[in-house]
């Protein structure tokens, strides 16, 4: 893993992945049977036939729906792979657990994989909770060769930053990267910058490559303020529920497509029905933005384009603060 550039806190990344490579910063979209309102034959189709350069799966929808991710075995881009708690969560399904995540790490190769995590169902101390964490994250590692990133949630009365220092400090855990909910970084854009400082800090004392993914995060604008940030990785379901704009930096709704007077090469295609259109618009639209992020970093004008987009100066003054 090699720092191709860095300007203050922001970078790119390059990650050799055997004979793939991931330069960063990069999005994932997510695949999921619960968030996503779609057919899953039909966005399990469309990512084979239109060879999407990336994809976050769930394990517990590879576990339950392994026919349809069989493909997995054979695909060429990258893959990612998240624990599955989110949708064993949400699905209300208490059966999901660290032995079917490991038989399905046991059967694919991804090239990322996050840990099985622990959100505790009861009332537990600050110090067991982060000792289940760390068990269940040494359960989780394998000798695949594929890059781990272990997921951190704060709880109760261990807040991010303590979980984090505890881990760069914890000799018994080995990681690439970390993996976080961008809900669980603040309620507000200020607090999230915050703690991305401060959690980017903690990290490079260990190491100043440790990957740092935001788990849910794919509003292009907030993806523009972590980058500069020296977040790496993204993913989200608002491939397969909004409409993408890389002009503006602008989510819209899924009915937008026509109100953006998109030119791009998908756009174009009378053929296409909507939903795929917009679908394939929205992968494209995403690789012209991380594309775009990096020639900034890589130009030194990143700084610049957040003056360009972000309107507010509390918020840029806080993302400059320290520069």
């Amino acid at each position: 893993m090699n720092i191709l550039h860095k300007i203050e806190y922001s970078r790119i990344l390059e990650i050799q992945l055997n004979k793939k490579k991931l330069v960063t910063p990069a999005f994932f979209p997510s695949i999921s049977t619960y968030g996503i309102k779609l057919p899953l034959q039909y966005v399990t189709s469309l990512v084979k036939q239109y060879k999407f350069p990336r994809i976050l799966v769930s394990c517990y929808d590879i576990h339950h729906f392994s026919n349809e991710f069989n493909f997995l075995h054979e695909f060429e881009n990258i893959t990612f792979f998240d624990s599955g708690l989110y949708e064993s969560y949400w699905l209300k399904d208490n059966n999901w657990n660290i032995n079917d995540y490991q038989s399905v790490l046991s059967k694919f190769t991804p090239d990322f994989y996050t840990s099985f995590d622990y959100i505790p169902t009861g009332e537990v101390t600050s110090n067991h909770y982060f000792e289940e964490t760390v068990d269940l994250i040494k359960k989780s590692e394998n000798t695949l060769g594929s890059f781990f990133l272990p997921v951190l949630h704060p709880y109760v009365n261990i807040n991010f930053l303590t979980m984090t220092d505890k881990m760069v400090e914890n000799e018994k855990v080995d990681f690439n990267g970390i993996s976080i909910s961008e809900k669980d970084l603040g309620r507000d854009i200020i607090s999230i910058i915050k703690n991305l400082k401060s959690i980017k800090k903690l990290l490079s004392k260990k190491d100043k490559t440790i990957l740092v993914h935001i788990l849910g995060c794919g509003h292009p604008l907030n993806m523009l303020i972590y980058s500069s940030l020296g977040v790496d990785i993204f993913d989200s379901r608002s491939w397969s529920n909004s409409i993408i704009n890389e002009n503006n930096l602008m989510m819209y709704p899924s009915s937008y497509l026509d109100g953006i007077d998109c030119t791009c090469d998908i756009c174009k295609q009378q053929e296409l029905d909507y939903t795929t259109k917009s679908l394939l618009h929205n992968i494209i639209s995403y690789e012209k933005i991380t594309n775009n992020i990096k020639n900034w970093i890589e130009n030194g004008e990143i700084y610049d384009m957040l003056d360009y987009y972000i309107y507010n100066e509390k918020i840029l003054r806080e993302i400059k603060k320290g520069i």
